[in-house]
């Protein structure tokens, strides 16, 4: 298998255009299929999910799919109880919001932002975390 991939194979792969032109922007000589640039292309914005059913062999794509599903699954599990941790802080808050109603509008959406920053702050790290793992997953599987 090619250990770059360039923006041709991108191209004849069907690639959206805004992917093409993000790909050509960050990487525009082609890029080696490893670990700093799937990290690289992941925090670029490009799409690993999209490379890896679209550049890798139908097998290798079962591979990386069943081996994502392991990594979703952790995130989903690291996620869930910050997301019930929103919530519950969230209902009381709400309630609160209805009974009052429009005169307290903006002190509503004042502590809503305060506990979504809380939430997106504790966050990010799982995500970063997860989006890595997928990327530097693909580089394994498109590698083996």
């Amino acid at each position: 298998m090619i250990n770059t991939i360039t923006k041709d194979m991108l191209v004849e792969a069907k690639a959206c255009k805004d992917q093409v032109q993000l790909f050509t922007k960050i990487f525009p000589d082609g890029a080696r299929v490893n670990k700093t640039n799937a990290l690289k292309a992941d925090k670029a914005g490009l799409c690993i999910d999209w490379a890896a059913s679209n550049l890798l062999s139908s097998d290798k794509n079962g591979d990386y799919r069943a081996k994502r599903k392991l990594i979703s699954d952790d995130y989903d599990a690291k996620r869930k109880p910050l997301l019930g941790d929103y919530e519950a802080k969230h209902k009381p808050i709400l309630d609160d919001y209805e009974a009052k109603h429009k005169p307290l509008r903006g002190d509503y959406r004042a502590k809503i932002k305060l506990i979504w920053d809380d939430y997106r702050a504790k966050h990010k790290p799982i995500n970063d975390d997860y989006e890595a793992k997928i990327a530097l997953l693909f580089v394994e599987i498109y590698n083996s």
